[in-house]
């Protein structure tokens, strides 16, 4: 099955940096403050933002799209009111009959194969069902920080993510940029400071990795190195 080899643990930050950085991810996106606002996730993972965003706008209407059929029984069981399995650019025929408040795109957009297929994605298959005015979430790693880690830490890292590239992309796709930013983890301030950590973080856990091969927690040392590594995070709207 597609992506049977997800890490469900994530790194040793998981949870502190959902509570942290989600929040921040969500407050610039929502229009719609109160009522129940319709959300789609495409990419559900390990359920963190649903269940942050849940706890934000408990009557939200949640929906979910992933390309592995376990993660969409988890989701259900999550309390997802719909859970469609698919893997991008396809979509379930479903979601064409749907209109969302948000579309959430967090660490999906690489995983395409090329710039045409994000294209599709974003002016095809998620402009006709957002509503007017409906605002979109993309987080994804940045190639220019995370260098040969962009495409070692997933197999499935296919299309270059900047944040130049996604910015013209959504242009191009007739988007509105609302907010545009870089965070390392949960943090998007003192640049220099997390730069700097980001370096020696990577440097110390490297070298660990280096000297233990894969005798000792490979995968942990992994996520800890690779942990403040630079993300863009754009919200857009459709115009």
């Amino acid at each position: 099955m597609f992506y049977d080899s997800y890490d469900k643990k994530g790194n040793p930050l998981r949870s502190w940096q959902a509570r942290n950085l989600y929040p921040k991810m969500i407050k610039p996106a929502m229009v719609l403050k109160n009522g129940a606002p319709k959300v789609l996730e495409i990419g559900y993972g390990r359920g963190d933002f649903h269940k942050v965003f849940m706890q934000m706008y408990p009557n939200a209407e949640y929906s979910v799209i992933d390309a592995n059929t376990s993660i969409c029984e988890t989701a259900k069981k999550n309390g997802a009111l719909n859970a469609y399995q698919a893997l991008l650019p396809s979509f379930p025929e479903q979601i064409a009959k749907e209109s969302f408040d948000l579309v959430v795109m967090n660490n999906i957009l690489e995983h395409l194969n090329n710039w045409i297929e994000a294209e599709k994605v974003l002016a095809e298959k998620l402009k006709p069902v957002l509503k007017e005015n409906g605002r979109i979430i993309i987080f994804v790693p940045d190639y220019l920080d995370c260098g040969k880690d962009f495409f070692d830490c997933d197999y499935s890292h296919s299309f270059i993510t900047t944040r130049s590239r996604v910015n013209k992309l959504l242009l191009d796709c007739d988007y509105k940029i609302i907010k545009n930013d870089y965070f390392r983890s949960a943090f998007n301030n003192f640049r220099m400071v997390f730069w700097l950590l980001a370096k020696i973080n990577n440097l110390v856990f490297g070298l660990i990795l280096h000297l233990t091969g894969n005798l000792w927690k490979r995968n942990f040392l992994y996520k800890c190195k690779i942990a403040f590594n630079r993300c863009v995070f754009v919200v857009a709207e459709k115009k």
